[in-house]
């Protein structure tokens, strides 16, 4: 079938014009994606043992009420939070120092020797785990409290809030920050358990003092 020039002109244009926009919609679509971001997971590392010997002591549980999950938070201001999508911590922060309490504290009593042994448990509760960015520092609050597995007894109570100054504003550097704030905490920890002991080795004098009278 024969085109008059008119028409083949004008498939001609109506081909480049399809062509050129086709070209601009695939162009359009590359320069629009976003860069591809990957995202880095941290933890708090593994600790430094700090069992004390002869002493039975379990980390039961540390829950998390804190404003972070995995997404690392970061006080912007006073009033304002804001989590980062591509730096998260690979647990969230009542798992992660679960953990790292039950490595530092893994005790060192023989299994038959366990049922002679006085046993104490420590369960607590994360309220902080944040960045703060103005004051270039991160912040660990923990209530925690220790019993006596046989009677459930409440031996000791405590708050703990730590902080340790950041070395540079960059994630490596909170994390870092943050595993130092945990070592902190292991470390007041194991001096409850230094009291306890020596509590508990006073008391068995005294009664058998008693006894022996």
């Amino acid at each position: 079938m024969k085109y008059s020039a008119k028409i083949r002109n004008g498939l001609r244009w109506t081909a480049i014009s399809a062509f050129t926009a086709g070209l601009v919609a695939i162009w359009g679509c590359i320069l629009s994606e976003k860069p591809f971001h990957p995202v880095k997971y941290f933890d708090l590392g593994t600790p430094d043992t700090m069992m004390v010997k002869g002493v039975d002591f379990k980390i039961e549980n540390v829950c998390n009420s804190s404003n972070t999950r995995l997404k690392m938070a970061y006080r912007v201001s006073d009033n304002r939070i804001e989590t980062d999508d591509y730096n998260k911590w690979i647990q969230n922060p009542g798992s992660l120092l679960t953990r790292y309490l039950r490595v530092a504290f893994e005790s060192d009593v023989p299994v038959k020797r366990k049922n002679k042994t006085v046993t104490w448990l420590l369960n607590g509760g994360i309220d902080v785990f944040e960045i703060d960015l103005p004051k270039k520092e991160v912040r660990l609050g923990l209530n925690y409290y220790i019993v006596r597995e046989s009677d459930n007894k409440i031996l000791i109570r405590q708050y703990r809030s730590l902080t340790t100054k950041l070395e540079t504003m960059e994630p490596e550097a909170f994390a870092r920050a943050m595993t130092v704030n945990a070592k902190k905490l292991a470390v007041k920890i194991r001096n409850d358990i230094l009291k306890l002991q020596a509590d508990d080795k006073k008391h068995a004098n005294s009664r058998r003092s008693k006894t022996a009278k």
